[in-house]
């Protein structure tokens, strides 16, 4: 014999997920996610060359005494 057992929300309360997303939100924040991710690539390869997000070149940090 198996049990089974079924998960109820407490108070008798419904869960309710978000509303989905219409394909058009979707393709949005996609294209926004990868604006983001490109941007981060560029600006670690700046950095990488020893630049700012701007192109100028870092100043060195002077040592604390």
């Amino acid at each position: 014999m198996t049990r089974q057992f079924l998960a109820t929300p407490l108070g008798g309360e419904s869960t309710k997920l978000p509303p989905k997303q219409s394909l058009k939100e979707t393709l949005q924040s996609q294209a926004k996610q990868e604006e983001r991710l490109a941007q981060y690539h560029q600006v670690v390869a700046l950095r990488e060359l020893g630049l700012n997000q701007t192109g100028e070149q870092e100043r060195p940090q002077k040592a604390s005494r």
